[in-house]
């Protein structure tokens, strides 16, 4: 076929696709930010959405994560602004991070970290941006999981305090052992 039938045919079909989509929309009650809460099941796409909430960061984020998760994301971080307070939380040692970020760190060797039975095959990585959205992957193996994002604000708020929590028990292990 010539190739102007071919994209007259393919942009029929776009165009039909996305006036489904505008009906199907129309029928379905709009949730407000507030209520939403979505399940990213694709390893790209969890990375993808981690990495636009680091770039579209304006004041704090707060990461919680181990040493290989952190690396999925440690590009983005590397080009963090001064200007948004960056704290980190990890079981794992803490290196290579801009001198800005608060690391808080258990210090513990990644052998040990992994050589636990319970913990070998897990991964778990939490974010909150700017005390507005938050973002929790997890999985039991390094490729297999799922996430939940939300804008809740319910929801944000406990995972804003889950880190701080484990922060502050952090900080009373190390100066009273």
């Amino acid at each position: 076929k010539p190739l102007q039938e071919i994209r007259d045919k393919v942009s029929q079909g776009i165009g039909q696709a996305f006036d489904e989509l505008e009906r199907q929309l129309a029928d379905m009650k709009q949730l407000e930010p507030d209520e939403l809460f979505v399940t990213i099941q694709d390893r790209m796409h969890q990375r993808a959405k981690l990495a636009y909430m680091i770039r579209s960061a304006e004041k704090v984020l707060f990461i919680s994560a181990g040493i290989n998760e952190l690396e999925w994301i440690r590009k983005e971080l590397q080009q963090v602004p001064e200007s948004v307070a960056v704290h980190i939380f990890s079981l794992s040692k803490l290196s290579d991070f801009p001198p800005h970020f608060q690391l808080h760190s258990k210090g513990m060797e990644e052998s040990f970290i992994q050589s636990l039975g319970n913990l070998k095959a897990r991964w778990r990585i939490l974010m909150i941006k700017d005390r507005a959205e938050m973002m929790l992957c997890g999985g039991e193996e390094q490729h297999n999981g799922t996430a939940i994002y939300t804008k809740n604000n319910m929801m944000v708020t406990f995972a804003t305090e889950h880190f701080v929590h484990d922060v502050k028990i952090s900080n009373i292990e190390r100066n009273y052992n």
